[in-house]
């Protein structure tokens, strides 16, 4: 890797800071207001009988008897020791359950979004070469809906559909309560048929609306046609040529909607009651459970400006004519 390279990610690294400052600062402040400034008072909520001496200890250790914005240094000073916390609900570190929850959603994300390219590149080429035909048309229409559909509704009628009518795939969760990765794959893939499928296809209609447009525009340009007028093979002009110089925009998409996916998790994971980043999120959200909250908000901000940063990386390789300065 260039060293210029080096430098950038180092300084967009060090950008990461204080955007995740500022993205937890309004979270930790939001989350306080909606609380009335004491989370404790829905544990108590949900426990009556619950002990003085635990709710002070609660207390204490959210540290609700001092004014909040010592409350959230404290919080970040934890943070840069790995220091989570603690849930209020469960009483477990947030450290020893939340990496679980991170994995369960990055394979989701990641295997949508491999399907979602895969398929992307071949119909996207199928639909330049042959533009303004029936095929055309079908498959821009198909890919207009997959944008415009609401995640959730889609996700609901394919669980109708698959789940309930038809029977041949699960309606949520992650895997049957009797499975043991990685013996029971197949239970796995089928409970990840569904949600993977929601976001491929949303993803999918992104990618091959604007990957068409290049790829028409490209087609119209003089060193394709020069390249087709030497007798070049149809599919080295395509796949080799044309196809490298429109991927680069479709690179800046697809680090977008996997850092969109992630931060959008919370509607796609409780349709299928998927227990990731997104789906427990909701749950602490509920419950006001303030160190789960936090720690989830970091995460998903941390996980999206890196994969930008991987996207930005991957344009001088794809591209030689990019130069990172």
């Amino acid at each position: 890797m260039p060293m210029n390279i080096w430098g950038y990610v180092v300084r967009r690294l060090l950008y990461i800071i204080p955007m995740v400052i500022g993205i937890t600062a309004i979270t930790f402040f939001t989350v306080f207001a909606a609380a009335g400034g004491n989370p404790v008072a829905i544990v108590e909520a949900n426990d009556p009988e619950l002990p003085q001496a635990t709710v002070n200890a609660l207390i204490a250790y959210l540290q609700l008897d001092k004014p909040v914005p010592i409350q959230y240094l404290n919080w970040l000073w934890n943070v840069v020791h790995l220091n989570f916390g603690v849930s209020i609900q469960s009483g477990r570190p947030v450290s020893d359950i939340i990496w679980s929850w991170a994995w369960t959603t990055v394979y989701l994300q990641l295997f949508a979004l491999v399907v979602s390219v895969a398929l992307a590149i071949p119909i996207s080429v199928y639909a330049a070469r042959r533009r303004n035909s029936a095929g055309d048309f079908v498959i821009t229409g198909i890919s207009v809906f997959g944008i415009s559909a609401p995640v959730f509704w889609v996700g609901e009628m394919l669980i109708i559909l698959f789940a309930y009518d038809l029977g041949v795939l699960p309606a949520g969760g992650a895997h049957s309560l009797n499975a043991v990765w990685p013996w029971s794959i197949g239970d796995y893939l089928a409970h990840l048929a569904l949600p993977a499928a929601v976001i491929a296809y949303f993803n999918l209609g992104l990618y091959v609306r604007l990957l068409r447009s290049r790829l028409v525009e490209i087609f119209q340009s003089d060193y394709v046609m020069a390249l087709r007028a030497m007798g070049t093979p149809e599919r080295i002009t395509v796949y080799k040529h044309a196809l490298r110089n429109a991927i680069t925009p479709v690179v800046t998409f697809v680090g977008l909607a996997l850092g969109t996916s992630i931060a959008g998790a919370p509607v796609t994971e409780t349709t299928f009651s998927w227990p990731g980043l997104g789906y427990e999120f909701v749950r602490a959200i509920t419950n006001l459970d303030f160190p789960v909250i936090l720690a989830i908000v970091f995460l998903i901000s941390v996980m999206t400006m890196v994969s930008n940063i991987v996207v930005d990386i991957l344009y001088v390789y794809i591209d030689p004519r990019v130069r990172v300065s």
